[in-house]
């Protein structure tokens, strides 16, 4: 009772959080209106403007209000336009709406945004993408399946591509050479099966030159987060036949697998390394243990 007598005084934690991202929409939206009047050249050279602001000392959070305008006004630009999205023919008709704004505020914050189908999700990763991967740490997509990871870089890329940004898909058919160039450029979407294994074969690699992921782990938005966490419940409901490691990133020393060798069962199967391991220092990773 008393906690609903603080929600109507004071508004649940959402709404309350939600009159915090309303004023950043409104200085989005002010950019713009400014950037109509810009030709092609000068928004792509934005692009680069960012770029140097970041290294000069600005962070993300200083310029993001600018830099979603620059993805909104790119939209705008490409209404109309047509390109092959997975061997079909689809024609531009997007330009993110102020409840996409908030969607993607909330995923550069590293929070959930909760959003029903249809509602443009794909869109919203956009804006949050093309931010974090202006500091060319690179930038992740993780989605759920080969499909899905194929059509949004497609589908999304002619937006980046646009403002100069470089895009990779990293597909289940890919070798080493293919990983590499996609991990290499400015943002890459693949689901979280390529992403994990790709991160435990390189922290099995034996040199430098095998290591796919080259630009590391630094920023990463995944798609359908709820049924990765619906699958680590299941695996947790698998004990005690499975055994759950933390496996470290590799330091200096070398790459390798801090884990007690007694640990690890003779002939391990790895059943699912979790997108956890995307951003954070850890891998949770699930083996199914030997009877």
């Amino acid at each position: 009772m008393i906690s609903d007598i603080i929600s109507k005084l004071f508004g649940t934690k959402n709404e309350r959080e939600l009159q915090k991202i309303w004023p950043v929409v409104g200085i989005i939206n002010e950019h713009f209106e400014s950037y109509k009047k810009l030709s092609d050249e000068e928004l792509q050279r934005k692009t680069e403007e960012f770029r140097e602001r970041l290294a000069a000392g600005e962070t993300t959070d200083d310029i993001l209000p600018e830099a979603f305008a620059v993805v909104k006004d790119a939209c705008r630009r490409m209404l109309g336009k047509r390109w092959i999205v997975t061997t079909h023919e689809l024609e531009w008709d997007m330009v993110p709406f102020d409840v996409q704004l908030i969607g993607a505020y909330a995923l550069h914050q590293g929070k959930i945004a909760e959003m029903a189908t249809g509602e443009g999700k794909t869109l919203v990763a956009t804006m949050p993408l093309y931010l974090n991967a202006l500091e060319g740490k690179g930038a992740h997509l993780v989605t759920v399946n080969d499909y899905l990871a194929q059509r949004d870089a497609e589908w999304m890329g002619e937006i980046y591509k646009f403002l100069g940004l470089s895009v990779g898909i990293i597909l289940n058919q890919m070798d080493s050479k293919q990983r590499k160039e996609a991990y290499s450029c400015d943002i890459t979407y693949g689901t979280n099966n390529e992403f994990g294994f790709d991160y435990l074969r390189d922290n099995m690699a034996v040199s430098i030159e095998d290591i796919v992921q080259v630009k590391g782990h630094h920023y990463a938005i995944v798609d359908e987060v709820d049924n990765i966490a619906a699958a680590i419940q299941s695996l947790d409901r698998l004990k005690p036949d499975v055994l759950f490691l933390d496996i470290q990133m590799p330091g200096e020393s070398g790459f390798g697998w801090r884990v007690p060798s007694d640990l690890l069962p003779r002939s391990p199967e790895v059943i699912v390394p979790t997108a956890a391991g995307l951003c954070p220092a850890i891998l949770r990773v699930a083996v199914r243990l030997e009877r």
